[in-house]
């Protein structure tokens, strides 16, 4: 396992920062001009400086690239293909993950004793030595699906995981699961905002992340980025995608999906075929992330309401960003008997067929078929952007349905969605943003109602997982309606400070409705409101 992939990202840093420069430089200077990009890149730099905070380094970068886009007319040829290098450099440095063995031999030590003291239930006088172990862990991060299938597939060739995001805690998560499953450490994208935390960027900077800056959204930013994903996916590294390209703001099972840097896997594949690599195969293993209470819910519920279609790309405030409340939340999550649980997802190749163990592809007939194939044309191995382009189309459709399929519905999600898809049925005139407004007495219901219909939507659940169309944590089937409410009330009060629901002489009544709707929509696309 060291000998390859990621543990050779120390040695061969300077040729992957060379071979992206020089491969980017290529590419797009057969599509433009230098001038064209040049002056592109620069005036969309200059003109996001121009509203971005005022700091010394903002400062130091505008003046930087005025400065380029004022000399552009006296620059000669030479001096412009310098020019353009020197922006890809200035880029891809940016850009460029590290990976030290050492942190990570360190981190992945230290994790179980981390996580289990915040996310189990257990008194800090009860964490004496031996300290929690891989074991204990397992009970906090309950991880299923197809664990053996991704790690054989590790092994024969490179691996795309494809998680959901809803948390800026989803990378430690993800990391410790793939640790826990006996899988190499897989690089990752991180929004760079991330990164400003001296402790935190010492580990995600050794720990194979590389930095993604959403701010910038010129079409040469991303070209390097792509480039940079694809030559690390033909070195053999193993890479994380979050397909959403953010953090969900509403809360439900993304649908859209950003497949920019998935299209570097039919690039990375036709590259390795054309070079003969011995690891030629690029795999596809969607999976998703459950937690029962999600620490920035209610500031990402907010930002969707008040943004919806207008989205903020990077929220720079949320609680993620506070230590005061990420300790507040792993404080009191650990009162709480709530996992996070991972359902890895069927395996795919680039083009949509699901693949078994040993890589072979099959289709939708389950007839095998030949991979090489679907990259072609007149008997030779091919680039075809517009094709590959079709191929990635139609692969982020399967993952869209898998992610469906993977969901896994928590106490939490099933209440909320019991209370609102009922708050809507009893008020039907009023949209959205008037529901969530509502005083908490003009939302008083029998408890028994709700347990109820918690106990209908239980049944349909249970039925959609027998067809597999979503997916149910192990006991599920054997939970009562009554254990689901209390459990879900119990989850609800103890983290929030304002209660989401509170229940007296028999009637429950929602004091949080924005929040309340972000759990709801884990559960929504499943046609279970007629069953409320």
């Amino acid at each position: 396992m060291q000998n390859s992939g990621i543990f050779n990202q120390i040695k061969d840093k300077d040729a992957i920062i060379s071979e992206v420069i020089e491969r980017t430089y290529i590419e797009l200077t057969q599509k433009d001009t230098i001038d064209n990009l040049i002056l592109n890149t620069a005036y969309s730099e200059i003109r996001r400086l121009e509203t971005s905070k005022k700091t010394p380094e903002t400062k130091e970068e505008f003046s930087m690239w005025k400065k380029i886009y004022q000399n552009m007319l006296s620059m000669g040829e030479k001096e412009k293909e310098n020019e353009l290098k020197k922006i890809l450099s200035f880029y891809t440095k940016d850009i460029v993950g590290n990976f030290d063995p050492k942190v990570y031999k360190l981190t992945t030590s230290l994790v179980p004793t981390l996580m289990s003291v915040f996310f189990r239930s257990v008194s800090l006088k009860s964490v004496v030595f031996p300290f929690p172990n891989e074991k204990d862990m397992d009970k906090i991060v309950v991880i299923s699906g197809k664990k053996d299938l991704i790690k054989k597939l590790s092994e024969i060739g490179t691996v795309i995981l494809l998680p959901t995001h809803l948390s800026n805690m989803d990378s430690i998560v993800m990391g410790w699961a793939l640790f826990r499953l006996g899988l190499p450490p897989f690089t990752y994208g991180a929004g760079k905002n991330l990164f400003t935390n001296p402790v935190l960027s010492y580990f995600m900077h050794n720990l194979g992340a590389y930095r993604v800056d959403r701010r910038l959204r010129h079409d040469l930013y991303k070209d390097v980025l792509k480039m940079y994903s694809t030559v690390i996916l033909e070195r053999n590294y193993h890479s994380l995608f979050f397909p959403g390209g953010t953090r969900g703001r509403s809360g439900s099972v993304e649908s859209k999906l950003k497949l920019g840097l998935l299209g570097t896997g039919i690039k990375a594949y036709i590259n390795n075929l054309l070079q003969n690599k011995e690891k030629k195969d690029v795999f596809i293993v969607p999976c998703t992330i459950n937690y029962h209470i999600v620490l920035e819910a209610e500031t990402l519920i907010d930002d969707y309401l008040k943004e919806t279609g207008k989205a903020r790309y990077i929220i720079e405030d949320d609680e993620s960003s506070s230590y005061a409340k990420i300790l507040k939340f792993l404080f009191k999550t650990s009162r709480l008997n709530a996992s996070i649980h991972i359902k890895i997802g069927n395996a795919y190749d680039l083009f949509g067929n699901t693949v078994d163990e040993k890589g072979q592809s099959y289709d939708n007939h389950n007839r095998k078929v030949e991979k090489q194939s679907y990259v072609m044309s007149n008997g030779k191995i091919v680039h075809s952007e517009q094709r590959d382009s079709e191929y990635t189309k139609e692969l982020g459709e399967k993952i869209t349905l898998e992610f469906l399929k993977n969901n896994i519905p928590l106490s939490t999600h099933i209440l909320a969605f019991c209370l609102f898809v009922n708050l809507k049925k009893l008020n039907p005139n009023m949209d959205l943003y008037r529901l969530v407004k509502l005083e908490p007495e003009e939302t008083a219901t029998d408890i028994g109602k709700v347990i109820d219909m918690i106990g209908r939507v239980k049944e349909q659940i249970i039925i959609l997982a027998e067809k597999d169309k979503i997916s149910i944590e192990d006991g599920f089937k054997n939970k009562s309606k009554e254990d689901i409410f209390y459990e879900a009330i119990k989850t609800f009060n103890t983290y929030y400070e304002k209660s989401l629901v509170n229940e007296k002489d028999n009637v429950i009544v929602s004091e949080d409705i924005k929040t309340l709707y972000y759990y709801h929509n884990r559960l929504t696309n499943y046609g279970l409101e007629k069953f409320v």
